[in-house]
């Protein structure tokens, strides 16, 4: 009975083991490819809010309230793909499969100046609904 609890442990230890590794193996890919992106917008991702979840806080930061469309698009650089909607526009950073992408919601006034961004949570992917109604791309400044 001894030989067999002590394989048991063997076993959970070295599953526990092979989890850890696959957990930060994961994190290091992710990290990767924030780098990329950090890199291709010219910034380090440790001068922005929320480093885990980059590029959110640094978009965050670079827009501000009563921006021109122009103005975003100057901003809103790296994304995957983008959908443009009545006055709002939805950016895929990482992948475009949307369970896999970073996304964003930019919204824009009636006047077509920017108001506020969002993004939506891994666990609570609400943007699917808002696609139904959009086209692919930009909206025209």
């Amino acid at each position: 009975m001894g030989k067999l609890l002590k394989g048991c442990v063997f076993i959970i230890f070295t599953v526990f083991g092979i989890l850890i590794i696959i957990s930060l193996v994961e994190n290091q890919q992710e990290r990767m490819i924030h780098e990329g992106l950090a890199k291709t917008l010219q910034v380090k991702i440790e001068n922005y809010p929320y480093p885990e979840s980059f590029p959110i806080g640094y978009f965050e930061t670079k827009l501000t309230a009563g921006m021109t469309i122009r103005d975003v698009h100057d901003v809103m650089k790296g994304y995957e793909k983008v959908y443009s909607c009545q006055r709002s526009e939805i950016y895929y950073f990482y992948s475009v499969d949307g369970d896999k992408a970073t996304r964003m919601l930019v919204l824009y006034d009636l006047n077509g100046l920017f108001e506020k961004i969002q993004s939506e949570d891994r666990n609570s992917r609400y943007l699917n609904g808002y696609i139904k109604d959009c086209s692919e791309g930009q909206i025209e400044p």
